[in-house]
């Protein structure tokens, strides 16, 4: 097993090494505009700058009528410091362009809605925009006219999969707000802070178990009732995991029916599994 892993090992220090030590070569104006026509969608070439550091394109976007710029560039790679070779990028603009675009065209429609919701809206990196509000059913009566406002304006998908995130407390800073819900364009559908959380146990439980398992549950029980080991019990310091420091500690058991039939469950702290050298994961009773 050990000579296993540190073949594993090696090869995966072989393919990084291959991947950042390689010559590389930026795209030519050619390539990036075929890149960005595969990408974004259909736009024309408004001016193009090519060196032997950088290729950069200014691109007009023929479905919104708006320019953006890409570009292609090469970046040294290193490790711990050390230089390790270089290795190609391509960045863009368009989200960025596109946003502002789509939230100059509604700000005046999400500003009545907020105010008819004694609401408050801002964008930042993280949603496309966010909501403040005092009180959650507002938040969520407030986030779901929001967010039809901006799927209105929502051309051939650009902005699917774009969050209306709402929170509590206009006061405090947004990361020390509460989280009510957020919605997920395409779909006008609340999600709240609870459905959530439900939901990222069972991505877990589809990815640590069964990916074709069928949930069937939450309970409340205790420690004791897991078969866990307190000593092999993880504390992270990020997320919202239970972290049980004694056998009565409460936490919660999802319960999933695997692909084969069998019931199991998944449990919502971290457990290194009666190893911890490994990587710890969320404690299942999970058997093949």
């Amino acid at each position: 097993m050990k000579k296993t892993k540190i073949i594993g090992a090696i090869t995966s220090a072989v393919l990084f090494m291959c991947i950042f030590t390689s010559c590389g070569r930026i795209k030519t104006a050619e390539e990036l505009h075929k890149y960005a026509v595969r990408k974004y969608g259909d736009c024309t070439i408004v001016s193009k700058t090519e060196t032997e550091e950088e290729t950069s394109l200014v691109l007009h976007d023929e479905l919104q009528d708006f320019d953006y710029t890409i570009n292609s560039k090469m970046y040294e790679g290193n490790i711990d410091g050390a230089k390790i070779g270089s290795y190609q990028d391509t960045h863009s603009n368009f989200n960025v362009v596109l946003k502002k675009l789509t939230l100059d065209s509604v700000r005046s429609r999400l500003d009545e809605v907020c105010k008819n919701n004694d609401a408050i809206w801002d964008e930042n990196d993280n949603n496309f925009i966010y909501i403040r509000a005092n009180n959650e059913e507002n938040a969520e009566k407030c986030a779901l006219s929001c967010a039809e406002i901006i799927q209105s304006q929502n051309m051939n998908g650009r902005l699917d999969n774009c969050e209306i995130t709402a929170y509590n407390d206009q006061t405090k800073e947004i990361y020390d707000a509460k989280r009510y819900g957020r919605i997920v364009l395409p779909e006008i559908r609340w999600i709240s802070a609870q459905e959530d959380h439900d939901m990222f146990y069972i991505r877990m439980a589809h990815e640590q178990t069964d990916p074709k398992a069928e949930f069937l549950r939450k309970e409340t029980g205790t420690f004791s009732e897991t078969g866990a080991d307190l000593e092999y019990v993880s504390y992270p310091t990020y997320g919202s995991f239970s972290n049980p420091e004694n056998m009565d500690s409460p936490v919660t058991f999802y319960y999933f029916k695997s692909s084969k039939g069998k019931e199991y469950f998944l449990c919502d702290f971290l457990y290194y599994m009666n190893d911890k050298n490994n990587e710890p994961k969320c404690y299942t009773n999970y058997s093949k």
